[in-house]
């Protein structure tokens, strides 16, 4: 998808087609491979005990951290197609669209291929995010866990991270970030023992 993006500002990235090219063949045969998967046990344990009951608070901090990232990917794709900038950008940048085509025609070309591409990075991660979360979340399945931890963790580090470095905070265009960054902490706390354990007796309620 990220490469018809990148179509429209006339802006194609040789290096990042060969990349997903070389990507392609691995998930055509994980879909090949997987097909005849049949569903797997629904847990360990069927009552709804303390930690299960804990676990809906972290199983649903991770749907809207999915529909979250995948809502943002459409509409940073949006913005990455049409203005390529957000208000903050050219506060940020302290220029506008006039003075960086006059700095270099082919400065904002670059920048829409970089935000088209996020966004659609953005897009497929919200989408295997609320798969995951949605039929993937069953007790005593560690792996999903260690799933959403290692997975998010370089996405925000870096995501984050990166704006300090260069300077760019301006608190309203993090503030997605922070939320999303508070869902994954508190997702993580609360599905840890269902995720990790199962229950094999009655607990009290």
């Amino acid at each position: 998808m990220n490469f018809f993006y990148f179509f429209g500002f006339g802006y194609f990235d040789k290096l990042h087609f060969l990349y997903n090219l070389l990507l392609l063949p691995f998930f055509i045969l994980g879909v090949i491979f997987s097909r005849h998967m049949r569903k797997g046990e629904s847990g360990c344990n069927v009552l709804n005990h303390r930690t299960w009951r804990q676990s809906q608070i972290g199983q649903l901090c991770f749907v809207m951290l999915g529909f979250s990232l995948l809502v943002g990917g459409i509409v940073i794709s949006i913005i990455g197609m049409t203005t390529v900038f957000v208000p903050t950008d050219l506060l940020f940048f302290e220029l506008n669209r006039e003075d960086l085509n006059v700095f270099d025609p082919k400065l904002i070309p670059l920048i829409a291929h970089d935000r088209a591409g996020f966004g659609g990075a953005l897009l497929s991660e919200g989408f295997l995010l609320l798969c995951i979360s949605l039929w993937g979340f069953r007790e005593g399945e560690k792996w999903i866990w260690w799933t959403f931890f290692i997975g998010g963790l370089p996405g925000f580090t870096a995501g984050i991270g990166t704006h300090f470095h260069i300077g760019y905070t301006d608190f309203v265009h993090l503030l997605p970030a922070y939320f999303l960054v508070v869902l994954y902490i508190v997702g993580l706390v609360y599905s840890f023992n269902y995720l990790h354990h199962c229950q094999t007796s009655k607990s009290k309620f």
